[in-house]
């Protein structure tokens, strides 16, 4: 366990949302399964606030239909027996119309008891750590977030891409993205490049338009006596941009470039 709080390997969250959707242990029951985990999600990304009608339907359905108030109100009742179910009991609070603000709902959670949450906490204190040169604590905490979601583990949640739930889902796809280049570029600064080549090369193919998939391939290349190979990737990046998108690579990468020509060592490890 780190400074997080946060446990992983053995954990049990009461609220899982990566992979199969569950409650305690218990998979969601019945059918319409997608907009009861939409409703869910959007509960539990808003941390313990309230959310209102307006902002659930909207999460909910790309298209409200007419009975859209009505229908939400059939979902929130298969949550709470979906809650009730599980053992965590009627969590889910009701807030009047009448009691100022509009009506809505709130689901509280802790952190910790998330997997998306808990994953969110790690990954933010993991990057700054390694912001702060604390390297060996960043990839730490770093590998505790990919513990909680993994590779194989997918977002079970459907929302309308300009909706704000699908912002929200789209933002944490990114985050960990994110959280995987971080653990990678600690691995690096701690001499993993040879260990790391095999999933370095596998970034890159899965997401070639990304700039740094492409700039922690060089670093490895360099780094695992490469030098040649680590600029001949270079040009295969600027290849690559050029062709898919019609731009020229940022200068943070050709200083990446012009660091390899150098064989400046230290200004590679901590591109």
């Amino acid at each position: 366990m780190s400074h997080t709080g946060v446990r992983t390997r053995g954990t049990v969250f009461d609220y899982r949302l990566l992979g199969v959707v569950e409650l305690g242990a218990v998979p969601e029951p019945g059918a319409q399964s997608a907009l009861t985990r939409a409703l869910l999600t959007a509960l539990l990304l808003e941390e313990s606030r309230f959310v209102s009608h307006d902002k659930l339907i909207r999460a909910m359905w790309e298209r409200p239909p007419a009975s859209a108030v009505a229908n939400m109100r059939t979902y929130v009742n298969r949550l709470r027996c979906w809650l009730a179910l599980s053992g965590l009991g009627d969590r889910l609070q009701t807030r009047r119309r009448d009691g100022g603000g509009g009506g809505g709902y709130r689901l509280p959670v802790e952190t910790a008891r998330c997997d998306v949450l808990a994953f969110r906490l790690a990954a933010e204190e993991g990057g700054a750590a390694l912001r702060a040169n604390d390297v060996r604590s960043a990839a730490n905490v770093l590998h505790q977030a990919m513990e909680i979601w993994p590779q194989s583990a997918q977002l079970s949640v459907t929302a309308p891409a300009d909706s704000w739930l699908g912002i929200r889902l789209a933002d944490l796809d990114e985050a960990r993205l994110q959280a995987a280049e971080n653990l990678r570029a600690a691995r690096l600064m701690l001499g993993d490049a040879p260990l790391l080549m095999w999933e370095l090369r596998g970034h890159v193919a899965a997401y070639p338009h990304r700039e740094r998939a492409w700039g922690q391939l060089m670093q490895g290349l360099y780094l695992d006596r490469d030098p040649a190979a680590a600029l001949d990737t270079f040009h295969s990046a600027r290849h690559c941009f050029d062709r898919d998108l019609g731009v020229e690579l940022s200068p943070n990468l050709h200083r990446l470039y012009r660091a390899i020509l150098r064989h400046d060592e230290p200004a590679v490890i901590t591109w």
